[in-house]
């Protein structure tokens, strides 16, 4: 590509990557006192203080640091995570905010750079235009609005990935473990190490939960650490699942299900909605088990699998967020080099571009209208809200895990005949 051509694509990308900072910068000041680092910063400090966060009302503790709960007034995250947040609690709530900000920006940039450093197939002005685009992804700038914690599980499973690949299973095990500690969904990857016989990473994951419970039980306490058992009812309260950035297929489906029979549906409707909810959740867990057992044992180069079983994870959990989709950021760099290095078919990346333009039709006209759209709930856009957007990057990595030699050189196929474990995975990564 000629040097005018690149200026051409690459400065206006980076000019916008400027300007989104900009904006985002401008806008954290007012999100200090805000959900979702409100929740995280009185859970914590309730927790400090000796009292259960689940059941205990955080309002009062909230309301003399002037952080807004409004209808969240119990902890709803996982005990491990609100007991590592604990040590934000010695700040005030606007320097920890600032410094909880900082901690998942360096996560996310590590993930970007690690990600470029360990996959190869890609030019240096690929890398810088996938880098910005990654940036300019709204789940991204969602994602510190909110003041969320999902970089960090995206920066783990980077490191998951990377040593499954050079087999250093106990690093991947233990890793798996911290993440489902602090986040809970990512557990349905153990199904993807059991599938991919990755036995010793699925022991050190036994290993790294049991001895992360322990911790969370002696330093917590075990009325916090049970209580967790009550955050799905918060999770899942009707308001919760009405709005429009719950990608979560049940909160999807009943949604859908408001807006062809009303608000106030009969009974039979919700029980009908929520059967069809445990269908479809069901039948994306056996296409990931269909697909992974398809392909030979401990075999997934690129990562595709995993990134299928991770984005399985999201969409078929009680509630996630179009935060959640910051996760993408993997499957976007390993996605874009199979598709460079002639790979994969180019079906998952046009179904990727789809999902990145409905990212943005979305952030731009339902997310930032919002105020606007709430006074018309029963719209087709807010009913169906983000979920679109999940849908498509979840075809998009399922074409992406099921294209497996559509276009590959006969060289590959040479290449990935069987060889002992250590030598195939790191064949894989040379790849």
């Amino acid at each position: 590509m000629s040097l005018l051509k690149r200026m051409a694509i690459l400065v206006p990308l980076w000019a916008a990557v400027g300007l989104g900072l900009m904006v985002v910068i401008a806008a954290l000041p007012a999100r200090a006192t805000k959900w979702d680092y409100s929740v995280y910063y009185s859970s914590a400090l309730a927790m400090r203080a000796g009292l259960n966060p689940y059941t205990t009302d955080l309002t009062p503790l909230a309301r003399p640091f002037g952080l807004d709960l409004d209808k969240i007034t119990h902890a709803t995250d996982p005990p491990t995570f609100v007991m590592c947040f604990v040590p934000l609690t010695f700040l005030s709530p606007r320097v920890g905010f600032y410094v909880w900000t900082a901690i998942n920006a360096l996560a996310f940039l590590a993930s970007l750079v690690l990600l470029f450093r360990w996959t190869t197939g890609l030019g240096r002005d690929q890398m810088l235009a996938i880098f910005a685009l990654a940036l300019l992804f709204p789940p991204v700038t969602d994602h510190f609005i909110w003041g969320q914690n999902k970089m960090l599980v995206l920066l783990m499973f980077v490191l998951m990935l990377r040593w499954l690949e050079r087999g250093r299973d106990a690093a991947a095990g233990l890793v798996l473990a911290l993440a489902t500690l602090l986040r809970a969904f990512p557990f349905l990857l153990v199904g993807y190490l059991a599938l991919m016989r990755r036995w010793r990473a699925l022991t050190y994951t036994a290993i790294g939960l049991v001895a992360g419970g322990l911790v969370t039980l002696i330093l917590a306490g075990a009325n916090s650490t049970f209580s967790f058992v009550r955050a799905p009812k918060y999770l899942t309260q009707t308001w919760a699942l009405a709005l429009p950035g719950n990608i979560a297929l049940g909160p999807t489906i009943m949604r859908m299900s408001w807006y062809l029979f009303g608000a106030n549906p009969p009974a039979s409707v919700e029980w009908a909605a929520w059967v069809c909810h445990w269908i479809a959740a069901l039948a994306l867990v056996a296409l990931a088990v269909k697909v992974t057992l398809a392909r030979p044992a401990n075999d997934d180069p690129d990562g595709r699998l995993f990134c299928l079983w991770m984005m399985t994870a999201v969409i078929i959990s009680p509630t996630s967020w179009f935060y959640y989709l910051v996760l993408l950021a993997l499957p976007m760099v390993k996605l874009s080099a199979a598709v460079a290095n002639h790979c994969t078919g180019a079906r998952a990346l046009w179904m990727g571009a789809a999902c990145y333009a409905a990212a943005w039709l979305y952030f731009a006209g339902v997310d930032m209208h919002s105020h606007q759209l709430i006074l018309h709930p029963d719209t087709l856009a807010w009913r169906a809200g983000a979920s679109p957007v999940a849908l498509l990057a979840y075809v998009s990595l399922y074409w992406f895990a099921t294209d497996f030699g559509a276009e590959e050189p006969a060289e590959r196929s040479a290449i990935a005949q069987p060889m002992p474990a250590l030598g195939e995975a790191r064949a894989r990564t040379a790849i």
